[in-house]
């Protein structure tokens, strides 16, 4: 029963358009939950429910324990593994798709036969658009500069 436990814990949580949320769980499953279904008449989650950039900064609770904002803000696993609908992408797809087709500056030049700077360059002109961005290296989708 503990083994069963431990493998309902939370392993990732992707939040999604219209307070929707992907949980995915260490044992693989994965969870669709409307979270404004979910918490309906609950008014301390009412700001966060209210404000879409709030509701994005949802995040694992130590331990996989459940999701949260900030610390008193939470919903447990066991409530998350049973609500909600199956999950539409399994976790390894998801992480499948990120190593297939999400490529970072780097790899991105090599891709297009060009360098760093002539892709800084395509990005001003907003022909190529980052997923990501950090102080020295960006991440793209692959199917952009397949595109180009």
């Amino acid at each position: 029963e503990i083994r069963e436990r431990l493998q309902r814990k939370v392993r990732e949580v992707l939040p999604l358009n219209d307070c929707r949320v992907l949980v995915y769980f260490k044992d693989g499953s994965g969870r669709l939950i409307d979270v404004r279904e979910f918490l309906k008449g609950q008014m301390n989650f009412s700001h966060i429910l209210a404000h879409e950039e709030l509701f994005f900064q949802v995040k694992v609770v130590v331990g996989g324990n459940g999701i949260g904002w900030g610390s008193n803000r939470s919903i447990p696993a066991e409530q998350l593994y049973r609500a909600g609908k199956d999950a539409p992408i399994r976790f390894e797809e998801l992480l499948r798709f990120v190593e297939l087709r999400v490529t970072d500056s780097t790899e991105a030049a090599t891709l297009m036969n060009c360098t760093r700077q002539y892709m800084n360059q395509l990005v001003k002109q907003g022909r190529l658009h980052p997923i990501r961005e950090e102080s020295n290296n960006r991440l793209f989708l692959k199917s952009e500069m397949e595109e180009l």
